[in-house]
């Protein structure tokens, strides 16, 4: 019988199936492909043609290949659905020790931090270093630089105006953010304030205002309690008047004598140039009028107070009562001495620390605080 290609194609197949089921190979549970192979026994017969006539008996079974396998991630060859999931679970278990690291980052690798941004810059200009009050505002802030973190520029205008004026432009080079004002002239000091805010620098007036002129802040002492220790002490000694020796432009007359009204005492108010006050608490020029006798003495500046009670003393008429505001050594002493009958304290520390925070406010743009000082 004649057997052609086809047919001994599908009977190949259908043989090779059947021993495949029947001997419950895993490969062919598992996906595997049968090649048929031809090929005859020794023995078999041929056709007319010379063609190998194939035997069912005797014929070569085909070979059974397993299926082409990946290699899983542990570089292992898997066999069957039980081996493919184990390779999954020995992945997963990769990728679960992996997350810590995936999540923190190397371990190893140092974070760099922040760079800190500068600390502002504050502009402090005083009306002059030969004052006791403002020695020991500029001594306070250069310790309180270091805690608060600033920058500070000092500028001692010695009592001139035009000084002042070239220290201001020095501020504007220096880049400054704020700047702390005690003016020599207040009038003058009108300009200096308008050429720092058109600058977008903020402005902490201290102890003295500028005229006429706006500012971001002013620290002080509280004047008008100062004018009332002293105005009650006096009429308490019992004087029938007093004279009190102020500084043009940097105290209020009026101020006085209203505090002396209200204390029942006739107050009699003469204004000094700041140049004479210089003059006058270096030992140079005279404050009193000549055969002026006072029976109270009261001053807005300790320098003039001082300055007033020696001249006095001097020509052996020394008041009844003197007093002054201010923190000068001389004025302390004068007090220790039984000269002075007292001076009020101005407390420059204290003042010298709030006007430091307000500029350090002003600057980072954080709300002021009042704060009343006596």
């Amino acid at each position: 019988m004649k057997v052609g290609r086809r047919s001994r194609e599908l009977f190949s197949a259908r043989c090779c199936g059947e021993k495949a089921r029947k001997a419950g190979s895993g490969f062919w549970r598992s996906g595997a492909v049968a090649r048929p192979g031809y090929g005859v026994l020794p023995g078999g017969t041929t056709d007319a043609a010379g063609g190998a006539r194939p035997s069912p008996e005797r014929f070569v079974p085909p070979v059974i290949f397993p299926p082409q396998t990946p290699h899983n991630t542990l570089g292992e060859r898997a066999v069957g659905e039980g081996a493919w999931r184990v390779s999954w679970k020995r992945k997963m278990l990769v990728v679960l020790l992996c997350c810590p690291f995936l999540l923190t980052g190397c371990p190893d690798k140092k974070k760099t931090p922040p760079a800190s941004p500068p600390p502002p810059r504050i502009g402090v200009s005083l009306a002059g270093l030969n004052k006791d009050e403002d020695q020991v505002i500029k001594e306070t802030m250069e310790r309180q630089k270091d805690q608060v973190k600033a920058d500070l520029v000092f500028a001692d205008a010695g009592g001139d105006s035009l000084k002042q004026g070239q220290d201001v432009d020095r501020f504007l080079t220096e880049k400054v953010g704020a700047v702390v004002l005690e003016a020599v002239d207040p009038a003058a000091a009108r300009d200096l304030v308008e050429r720092l805010s058109r600058n977008q620098i903020k402005v902490v007036a201290l102890n003295i205002l500028p005229a006429d002129t706006p500012v971001d802040a002013y620290v002080s002492y509280d004047r008008n309690g100062a004018r009332a220790l002293l105005t009650k002490a006096a009429a308490q000694a019992g004087n029938g008047g007093a004279l009190v020796l102020t500084v043009a432009g940097r105290d209020q007359p009026e101020a006085w004598i209203t505090q002396g009204n209200a204390a029942g005492l006739p107050v009699t108010v003469r204004e000094y140039a700041l140049g004479e006050v210089a003059a006058v608490s270096a030992g140079k020029g005279s404050v009193m009028k000549t055969g002026e006798r006072p029976a109270a003495l009261l001053a807005g500046d300790a320098g003039l107070a001082v300055a007033a009670v020696r001249e006095l003393a001097a020509a052996g008429s020394p008041p009844s009562y003197a007093g002054g505001v201010g923190s000068s050594k001389d004025a302390f002493r004068y007090v220790s001495e039984g000269k002075l009958g007292g001076e009020v304290d101005t407390r420059p520390e204290e003042v010298a620390q709030s006007a430091l925070q307000a500029a350090l406010a002003l600057t980072r743009k954080q709300p002021l605080s009042h704060q009343q000082l006596v």
